[in-house]
C-alpha cells in the first residue's frame, strides 16, 4: 500500500509473505482494495504473472464487486535498478515507512539489506506502485477521479 498525503509525503506499508498461494494474494489484494478504495491496483505482468490479472478480476466478479483501476506493468529494467529509484525518496524523507505493521518490517529489512538479502519482492512492489502513482498524479487520473 502507497499512500500520497496533500503535501506530498509517501506513506507505505506492505503485506503479504514469500510464500503465499496466488490466490490468498489475490484475495488479501481486494480486502486492500475494498479498504483503501485506491486510484490504482498494480499488478506486474511480466512472464506467467500475467495470468494474475485475470485471476484477480474473476475473484472481483465472483465476489460481485466493483473493480479498482488495474493497472498492468511489464517491467523491462532490471530489478536492481529499478529498486534504487526508491533511494532518493527514503533518503530525503519523502518516503516513510508504516510504523508498527509487520509488512513494514519486512518491507524496511527487505530494503536494508538490498541488493545483498534473500528477499526483495517487497521493494519491488514498492517501486511499481510508486511509478505507477508518479504516472497518475502526472497525468492527471487521481485529480479527476477526485472531483
Amino acid at each position: 500500500v502507497l499512500v500520497r498525503d496533500t503535501y506530498g509525503n509517501l506513506y507505505a506499508d506492505g503485506s503479504g509473505s514469500q510464500r503465499w498461494p496466488v490466490e490468498e494474494a489475490v484475495d488479501v489484494g481486494l480486502e486492500l482494495a475494498r479498504l483503501w478504495q485506491p486510484d490504482g491496483f498494480v499488478i506486474e505482468v511480466n512472464q506467467f504473472q500475467s495470468l494474475v490479472k485475470a485471476m484477480f478480476l474473476r475473484r472481483v466478479k465472483e465476489l460481485g464487486l466493483v473493480p479498482p483501476p488495474v493497472y498492468t506493468v511489464d517491467n523491462r529494467v532490471k530489478k536492481t535498478v529499478r529498486i534504487r529509484r526508491l533511494g532518493s525518496y527514503l533518503e530525503n524523507k519523502t518516503l516513510r515507512l508504516q510504523g508498527g505493521s509487520s509488512g513494514a518490517r519486512i518491507l524496511g529489512e527487505q530494503l536494508m539489506t538490498f541488493p545483498n538479502g534473500d528477499h526483495d519482492d517487497f521493494p519491488d512492489s514498492l517501486e511499481m506502485g510508486l511509478r505507477t502513482m508518479i504516472r497518475l498524479v502526472n497525468t492527471g487520473v487521481t485529480a479527476r477521479r477526485r472531483s
